[in-house]
């Protein structure tokens, strides 16, 4: 059995032709003519669309504690109902 590599994680690291195949080869295409397969390009433009929005908002664990926005207090709001 072959796994195949993650076309997700393909386009998050800029490997968008080897992301192209792998999308592909999941989906039994011919991957002669990937630039011509409306699928492939579809699925692929749309998960670059995704991780680039994603890019733009991204926060990290840290972000809950920062006292911008009333984050912290609802950290602590969210914990306090949360245990009761």
């Amino acid at each position: 059995m072959i796994l195949l590599s993650s076309h997700r994680w393909l386009v998050t690291r800029g490997r968008i032709e080897e992301a192209k195949i792998s999308i592909a080869k999941a989906h039994g295409l011919s991957i002669s003519h990937l630039e011509e397969n409306k699928l492939v390009s579809a699925e692929v433009n749309k998960m670059c669309d995704h991780w680039e929005q994603e890019r733009a908002t991204r926060g990290g664990w840290i972000d809950c504690f920062k006292l911008k926005h009333k984050v912290l207090y609802r950290t602590f709001m969210g914990q306090i109902y949360f245990h009761f």
